[in-house]
This record gives C-alpha cells, sequence and structure tokens, in this order.
C-alpha cells in the first residue's frame, strides 16, 4: 500500500524527522507453504509487510494488507513476535522507527498474484525450504519461524529489569518492621463501654532505593 495519509501529512510538519510506527507482517500459512513476495522497490524475497492505520486493529492490518498486496483471503490466529526494528533511513531522508508486530495467519481463499504492485512473483513457498531461499534476510526468517507452531507463544525482547531500569536505580529486597496499629471505638450502650483495639501487621514489600 502506498503511505498512510496521516503519515504524509505528519511529514509536512516534522520533515525527515524519526516518527515511532506500527507496522505489521503476515505469516500466511498453507498447510505446508508460506506466502512471499518480492518488493518492487528493491526485489527482497519477504512475507506481506504494512503500516496500521489510525484506530485500526493490528491483526485487522495484517488481513487487509494480505488482501491488497497479494489478493489472498486470510484469517489471523496467533501473535507470534513483538520486536522494535533498528532505525529505517528512506532514500528520501524520512527516518522511522518501526514497532513490528508479526501474526500468524490461515489461508482462506484466493490465488496469490500482484495486487497493488507493492510485491512481484507473489507465491507458495515450502517452509522447510526457507534457509536456503536466496533474497529472503535473516529477520524475515525468524518471524517465519516463530508463526509456524500452530499454539506457540508470542515472542518479544527486552524486560528485565537490569536492562530497561535507569541504571541510576537499582532494586534490593527490603522487610518493613513489624507496626503495631491500634483503633479504638467506644459504644456507649446501656452503660456498656465497648472497646476494639489492634491491629499487628508485619508486611514485606520491595523498595527501590
Amino acid at each position: 500500500m502506498p503511505t498512510p495519509d496521516f503519515v504524509v501529512r505528519l511529514r509536512d510538519v516534522i520533515g525527515h524527522a524519526p516518527i515511532p510506527l506500527v507496522g505489521v507482517t503476515a505469516i500466511v500459512l498453507r498447510g505446508d507453504e508460506v506466502l512471499l513476495g518480492r518488493r518492487a522497490d528493491n526485489g527482497a524475497l519477504q512475507p506481506v509487510s504494512g503500516i496500521v492505520e489510525t484506530g485500526e486493529e493490528p491483526a485487522d492490518a495484517a488481513v487487509r494488507e494480505v488482501r491488497e498486496e497479494a489478493g489472498v483471503q486470510c484469517r489471523a490466529t496467533r501473535l507470534a513476535l513483538v520486536h522494535q526494528m533498528p532505525r529505517v533511513t528512506y532514500a528520501n531522508g524520512d527516518e522511522v522507527d518501526y514497532l513490528t508486530l508479526t501474526f500468524r495467519c490461515e489461508w482462506v481463499c484466493g490465488d496469490p498474484h500482484p495486487a497493488d504492485g507493492e510485491l512481484t512473483d507473489v507465491g507458495w513457498y515450502d517452509v522447510d525450504g526457507i534457509d536456503a531461499l536466496a533474497g529472503l534476510d535473516d529477520d524475515h526468517r525468524r518471524r517465519i519461524a516463530a508463526a509456524i507452531p500452530l499454539d506457540g507463544p508470542a515472542m518479544f525482547a527486552g524486560g528485565d529489569a537490569g536492562t530497561a531500569m535507569d541504571p541510576r536505580w537499582r532494586c534490593r529486597p527490603h522487610a518493613v518492621p513489624a507496626r503495631t496499629f491500634s483503633i479504638t471505638a467506644t459504644i456507649r450502650r446501656s452503660r456498656v463501654a465497648c472497646c476494639f483495639a489492634l491491629v499487628t501487621a508485619r508486611t514485606c514489600s520491595l523498595r527501590c532505593v
């Protein structure tokens, strides 16, 4: 698909400065075959990919891109991989940071063909021969491998406190000392005073210093 209108309008304001965008990759499987095509601009072999429109569900974006670029109807069945791509600088100077969501999709109907000119030589490739395919880079091989299992987990990178936290912070377990809280309530009823007291609690928490 061409560059979305919202990106064009944004570029009019910020020029070539880096912008974060959410991208999707659809790994469309039909039995032991995967749908791939060659990019019209550089001839690289890859699965169908695209940009999520404003307000669009990422899974719907994956299905839409497959229909628009390959003329195939598919169903997104699983989120397979979430990863941040290295910054991309286009020939015109535009810079983009893509957060890419890879979906496992199942073929429903349709014969693949270059529907909108974004891809050429669209077709089915044997999954077992992916490693030997010329023009398919390691990043796309990784996306395909993550999507092949029928019910595998969604994979992602990062999230460890040791790498994600500001290095100026450090965490250590801290035992909170026992404290006694007293609550006294006096209820006068028929000259009888009832006193309620006593709540003792010992807790343990994680304190960052």
